[in-house]
């Protein structure tokens, strides 16, 4: 649907009804073997579109891997799994690395489960902060919506920034946490785990979150940007999120430094292999 949108807007914006999308050029990028939108479950891959076909577009793969570099045992497994592929070998390398034979971290950053639902992902979440005894603190953020448009719109935009971060952010010592989002400066990136271990009153309060590498940094807020029907607003919040437990979908586009996979009610194709290739390693 999108690209036959796509195709339509170019046509009549350009003028050039005889050529695919008017004449633009376009770049994309994306894995087919990967989770979709749960919304679009219904709408087909991009490429079985008419105006993919009739756009005649050249594909190219990047065979570079990144995020497991030099892992290369790790690499073939997973390159085997995203094609629905689990031999004996693949089995038995995934096998020991068990919850039953892994040894728990000691600088308090535990894994983050991933499960296949939000079924209690955020009850999970909400119960092991309650369950910590050091005083809550309350980061509320700033909205700033941008266009007029009508209630229905403005509800949309918060639905959708929700998502991705909370207007009211809960946190305490001891709380499990995830980055969302990429800080190269400090070789972090988006899903990047930490843990809270104290509060800078000389900045407003904000977190002093330890990662896995030793280090501790004090989190700032962040603008998020969401848009939709001729609305669009920011949300200035810390980049933080609960980070005991995760939904494989939200994970997807994540580097996790370690994380617990819980795969018993997995219901979509590529749900395994995304949630497996979320690690660098499986050490």
């Amino acid at each position: 649907v999108l690209f036959e949108e796509l195709d339509k807007i170019g046509k009549s914006v350009r003028g050039k009804h005889y050529l695919p999308f008017g004449g633009l050029q376009l770049i994309l990028c994306g894995d087919f073997f990967q989770l979709p939108p749960i919304s679009l479950k219904s709408a087909g891959f991009a490429f079985q579109a008419p105006a993919w076909i009739n756009g005649c577009i050249k594909k190219r793969e990047l065979v570079t891997i990144v995020r497991q570099e030099g892992n290369f045992e790790f690499i073939n497994a997973l390159c085997d799994l995203r094609k629905g592929t689990c031999s004996k070998e693949v089995e038995q390398l995934l096998g020991t690395c068990h919850v039953s034979r892994k040894f728990l971290p000691t600088d308090g950053i535990v894994p983050t489960k991933l499960y296949c639902t939000n079924k209690n992902v955020d009850l999970e979440n909400n119960t092991k902060l309650d369950e910590l005894t050091s005083p809550i603190r309350y980061f509320r953020s700033k909205d700033v919506f941008k266009g007029n448009y009508p209630k229905n719109t403005a509800k949309t935009l918060l639905d959708q920034i929700e998502k991705k971060i909370p207007n009211i952010l809960r946190l305490r010592i001891g709380a499990q946490v995830m980055l969302l989002k990429n800080t190269p400066e400090w070789n972090l990136v988006n899903g990047s785990r930490g843990v809270v271990i104290g509060f800078d009153d000389d900045n407003n309060g904000h977190p002093n979150v330890q990662f896995p590498d030793g280090k501790t940094r004090t989190i700032d807020t962040f603008q998020f940007f969401s848009a939709n029907g001729g609305g669009a607003m920011t949300r200035s919040q810390l980049p933080l999120k609960l980070a005991w437990c995760w939904t494989v979908h939200k994970s997807q586009g994540m580097t996790l430094d370690r994380a617990e996979l819980q795969l018993d009610d997995a219901f979509d194709f590529g749900q395994a292999y995304v949630a497996l290739s979320r690690i660098k390693s499986l050490d």
